[in-house]
């Protein structure tokens, strides 16, 4: 056996153990997945319909969402004479439209008094950027 051959030997040998080594640790993460996994009892789908907390007549009458949700129901309605399904779908989306108008009026964290930042956070930023400022203008 000459030399090559032994290099190219114990070569194939290294990587062969490196892919075992690899498998066998994945084995091993497989079953401590397994044994630790909580078990959850399959649940039966039931489909719950979401009841409106706002009904159109509560908001005012020229309010966006009140004409919105009263389009979509009526497009609901009219949808429902062919479509059995189509119905709850258009409740589901009116409802839905009706959440993302909702959330897209209250205010967010950065539109709060006081959200801004402190001005020590303005002064650190400040030096930060002049540090990174320095570095690119240096030869």
């Amino acid at each position: 056996m000459t030399v090559l051959n032994q290099a190219l030997l114990i070569t194939a040998i290294g990587m062969s153990l490196v892919f075992v080594a690899i498998i066998l640790l994945w084995g091993l993460m497989e079953l401590i997945v397994t044994v630790t996994k909580d078990k959850e009892k399959p649940e039966d789908e039931v489909v719950e319909e979401e009841v409106w907390e706002e009904t159109p007549a509560s908001l005012p009458a020229g309010s966006r969402q009140a004409q919105a949700a009263a389009v979509a129901v009526g497009a609901a309605l009219n949808l429902s004479q062919t479509r059995p399904n189509a119905l709850k779908a258009a409740l589901a989306a009116v409802s839905a439209g009706l959440a993302l108008q909702r959330s897209k009026a209250e205010p967010t964290q950065q539109q709060l008094p006081g959200s801004l930042p402190s001005p020590w956070q303005g002064a650190l930023r400040a030096r930060q950027m002049a540090d990174n400022a320095r570095i690119l203008r240096r030869k």
